[in-house]
């Protein structure tokens, strides 16, 4: 394995070569269809309720009325979510024929940075690996990276992320403390969300709310989006204090800096 320069796809390559396997394009496969699976926040029974539970849902197009969110994780905008799922689609087919070492074209809907290719002319589409491709998708589809969500002035959300430059080898160790993290005591609350009731004569209206890991998949998220990588580096140490694994923590933390 040869190690990607860029932080993005080399995110994905951690992912992809956590674990050992003889077939890495099913991996890959497999860790694209996960992707899709998560693709979105589902609300359970919500009428007449003052809360309502979600689940991840394998969901291409969003209901925001009905309680179908984007989920925070996902790299890209709801207006754009349909588009990355086809061209996530089409990786996966392409994956069942070609080698990972193929060529295959970088696109923007799975892969944000393409721009830094081109020198920032985005209308070019460049080329590199399908393993590279298929990384920048992972990347961008994984729920295994601290993600939150801010709603803009004009009531829209935008999710962000944070993905660090590391090594594939340091980066394995920041994944998997941080899937310690999300399966820990402080995650199970991230999928309530609250139910807001409008009266009517008429009959009243229920609507789901988006749950708390919008606003934070780790403990304690700032406020601000200047705030979220130092945010998440204080969630990791305040964290690892109560799970009393500081040590691994602390090691995790200092490939960071």
């Amino acid at each position: 394995m040869m190690e990607f320069t860029h932080f993005y796809s080399k995110y994905g390559q951690a992912l992809l070569y956590e674990e050992f396997s003889d077939d890495y394009n099913k991996k890959a496969k497999d860790l694209l269809e996960l992707g899709l699976e998560k693709f979105r926040l589902k609300a359970g029974s919500f009428e007449g309720e003052i809360q309502t539970n979600y689940n991840y849902a394998r969901i291409k197009k969003g209901d925001t009325e009905s309680g179908v969110f984007l989920s925070p994780s996902v790299i890209i905008s709801d207006l754009k979510a349909t588009g990355l799922w086809t061209q996530v689609e089409g990786l996966m087919k392409t994956l069942e024929t070609s080698k990972l070492e193929d060529k295959a074209s970088i696109k923007q809907s799975f892969a944000p940075m393409t721009g830094e290719y081109n020198n920032g002319r985005s209308r070019h589409t460049p080329k590199s690996t399908l393993e590279e491709a298929v990384c920048c998708a992972i990347t961008t589809l994984s729920i295994y990276k601290p993600s939150i969500s801010f709603r803009g002035s004009d009531g829209k959300y935008t999710n962000y992320c944070i993905i660090p430059d590391l090594s594939v080898k340091d980066g394995q160790a920041f994944i998997s403390l941080f899937k310690r993290m999300l399966n820990s005591d402080t995650s199970k609350t991230l999928f309530v969300g609250k139910v807001s009731k409008k009266e009517s004569t008429k009959g009243d209206k229920y609507t789901p709310r988006r749950p708390e890991i919008f606003y934070g998949n780790f403990p304690n998220p700032p406020r601000s989006s200047y705030l979220a990588t130092i945010g998440i580096i204080a969630s990791i140490s305040e964290w690892a204090k109560e799970a009393k694994l500081t040590t691994w923590a602390n090691e995790v933390l200092d490939s960071l800096k």
